[in-house]
């Protein structure tokens, strides 16, 4: 979670407390920041694809070309959310660093729409021009030069390096590559609220220290929320198949064997999941990353789905507390949560939450 202060905290637990937020556009060469102002508007964080998107309803501007201030290619935007004290006092959290994917001009005087995406989206966007070779050294060294090859600007934070990697070539897809050598290293990549590129561990539930609480009862701060459990995902088999005639080893596969499993085969049938990676270069390496998936996927993962009243600094991967109070009929619920992504609303402060009871995120077949 981003640094608050006491103060932030107690307030944003306070239904009547007032909610601001600040968005601007700075233009391509210029140091200015001009102020924005909506109608309506949210972020979204997610731990897929792009890490924060925002969806803006932009108010008219009276002398001023809205859609045009707006829609200069370059243009970078950002949002900030926070509480306001009354005399001048407020405390503001960042929520990210933006280009525009998609708006539209108004023909008559009226709010103009904008789609926002972070600086993942100019990964996208600037593919190689050349197949692009890392002849070595650490997966977290190869995926910053990636970055700052697309974006000279960027700050890469390195918390974690991956591990070191064979020489490999990437042809044309420079955010699939970077895709790629994460997923080999273990590692969470993306943009912060900053606009930073950050290469990390994956994040891991601290249960003796979670960094807020989402309650029901006496000071509560759910508005509504769900308990979620998973009936259909049954993977028991792990099939790992060579990219191409490059690499020089068999499909290997790897399956639950303990007769007495809930997924054995023998009572669920075969559910395979195929996994492919340019970095394993022996049999042997793909027996081990069939394991090792395999246990992420018999791994049960339950999750809560809830409306809080918002907490614009929570970030992927924080650890949550979740206590919902017994009643007559209801034996209540407390645990703790890892948070997959939010969407706050940057007018109410009400906040969308899915947090997954496990530190190991869903796979998905690559």
């Amino acid at each position: 979670m981003r640094p608050i202060t006491d103060r932030f905290r107690d307030a944003i637990a306070n239904t009547h407390q007032a909610r601001v937020r600040e968005i601007t556009v700075t233009q391509p060469g210029s140091s200015t920041p001009v102020p924005l102002d909506i109608d309506a508007g949210s972020v979204t964080l997610s731990d897929v694809g792009a890490r924060y998107t925002a969806t803006l309803s932009l108010s008219p501007m009276p002398g001023t070309d809205v859609h045009a201030l707006v829609s200069t290619p370059g243009a970078l935007f950002t949002i900030r959310a926070g509480i306001s004290y009354g005399a001048g006092q407020s405390e503001l959290i960042d929520l990210g660093v933006y280009e525009a994917t998609q708006g539209n001009n108004p023909l008559t005087v009226g709010e103009v729409p904008l789609t926002l995406v972070d600086q993942t989206t100019r990964l996208a966007r600037c593919r190689f021009t050349a197949p692009w070779v890392v002849s070595g050294g650490t997966r977290a060294d190869a995926i910053e030069a990636m970055v700052t090859d697309a974006i000279a600007t960027a700050t890469v934070i390195k918390l974690a390096d991956g591990g070191t990697m064979p020489a490999a070539m990437f042809d044309r897809d420079r955010l699939q590559a970077i895709a790629d050598l994460a997923k080999d290293g273990n590692l969470d990549v993306g943009f912060d609220a900053l606009g930073r590129y950050v290469i990390r561990a994956q994040p891991a539930l601290t249960p003796t220290a979670p960094v807020w609480t989402a309650r029901t009862g006496n000071a509560a701060n759910i508005i509504d929320a769900s308990h979620d459990h998973p009936f259909d995902r049954l993977y028991n088999t792990v099939v790992v198949i060579p990219v191409d005639d490059t690499q020089l080893w068999s499909v290997q596969t790897v399956s639950v064997s303990d007769p007495a499993h809930p997924r054995h085969p023998d009572k669920v049938g075969v559910v395979p999941y195929f996994h492919t990676s340019p970095m394993i270069t022996t049999a042997a390496q793909a027996v081990a990353a069939g394991e090792g998936i395999l246990q992420r996927l018999l791994t049960t993962t339950d999750h809560i789905k809830a409306t809080v009243l918002g907490n614009p600094a929570l970030e992927y991967g924080d650890t949550l507390a979740v206590v919902h109070e017994a009643t007559g009929s209801d034996p209540g619920l407390s645990g703790t949560y890892l948070l997959e992504d939010f969407t706050f609303d940057l007018v109410s402060g009400a906040q969308e939450i899915t947090a997954r009871s496990t530190d190991l995120a869903e796979l998905a077949e690559s």
